[in-house]
Formats: structure tokens, C-alpha cells, sequence
């Protein structure tokens, strides 16, 4: 169910082309350092939290993101890191 939430999401982003509307406030935001999660993996990641059962999304992001959904994930970030 991951892998196919994932391949919507991204279907979704490269069919709108959000990319080339905001990457340059993205980039002026990062000051040119890349990103470490794509969108698609944050959208996921914030659809599937809606089928846990975890009360608050810092619990399901530290425990199931950083836990056992972190191999299907390229490059997740601390909880910290995910906000900003």
C-alpha cells in the first residue's frame, strides 16, 4: 500500500509540474543546499499517517518513519529536520 500511495503522489507532483513554479523559492529557502526528502516521500509519509494508528504524528513519525518505514524511504530526516 506504500509503494502505491507513492507512485500516485508522484505521478500526481510530475503531472502538475509543481517543480518548475516553486523551485526557485525552494531554492532561495535552501541557499542551494539540496534537499534530502523529496516531496513525494513527505507526501507519503503525511497520507500514511492517516491510516496508523498513532495519536499524534510526532509519535508515528518517530516511531514508524524512523523505525520500520525508514528502508522505504531514500533519505529520511530527524523529526526536527521534517518541519522545517
Amino acid at each position: 500500500m506504500l509503494t502505491k500511495i507513492f507512485c500516485e503522489v508522484y505521478d500526481f507532483l510530475k503531472k502538475a509540474d509543481f517543480r518548475s513554479r516553486i523551485l526557485a523559492r525552494e531554492e532561495q529557502k535552501n541557499l542551494g543546499r539540496k534537499q534530502k526528502m523529496t516531496k513525494a516521500d513527505a507526501i507519503t509519509i503525511l497520507i500514511f499517517y492517516n491510516f496508523s494508528k498513532r495519536s499524534t504524528f510526532k509519535d508515528y513519525y518517530e516511531m514508524d518513519v524512523l523505525g520500520w518505514l525508514k528502508s522505504a524511504f531514500d533519505c529520511v530526516v530527524s523529526y526536527n529536520r521534517s518541519l522545517s
